[in-house]
């Protein structure tokens, strides 16, 4: 039991420390805005989606983890699945939430014909 809790928390740990160091480069006047360049409101956007998921994905995992060390027979059933679900949705709705402004910014300004270097004429 205690072995098996351990190994889950150094897995968290790992995904602990991704998600800082991420939050960390999108600080303001922080790796993001000042070497990359990044406008302020897709990193405040980043950061705020960030602190969301690690408050559902930390613990979430850490149940997936601890439930699949302590039963791997069992694992398939709800104690394992409900905590699945979870992680699944979680990452589902941080890509939906940080790629959603992007796409609306790409479609305003790559698609139009003076960034294309299409001439079009006005008068047809």
């Amino acid at each position: 039991m205690i072995g098996s809790l351990g190994e889950s928390l150094l897995r968290v740990a790992a995904l602990q420390l991704f998600l800082n160091l991420l939050s960390a480069t999108c600080r303001p006047k922080g790796l993001a805005a000042v070497h990359f360049r990044w406008p302020e409101p897709i990193l405040e956007l980043l950061r705020t989606s960030t602190r969301r998921l690690t408050w559902v994905l930390i613990p979430a995992i850490a149940l997936l983890h601890l439930s699949q060390d302590l039963h791997p027979l069992d694992s398939g059933g709800s104690v394992g699945r409900l905590p699945g679900l979870v992680v699944f949705g979680a990452f589902a709705w941080f890509l939906y939430r940080t790629t959603r402004p992007l796409q609306i910014e790409l479609r305003g300004s790559a698609h139009t014909p003076e960034t294309q270097g299409l001439k079009v004429d006005p008068t047809e």
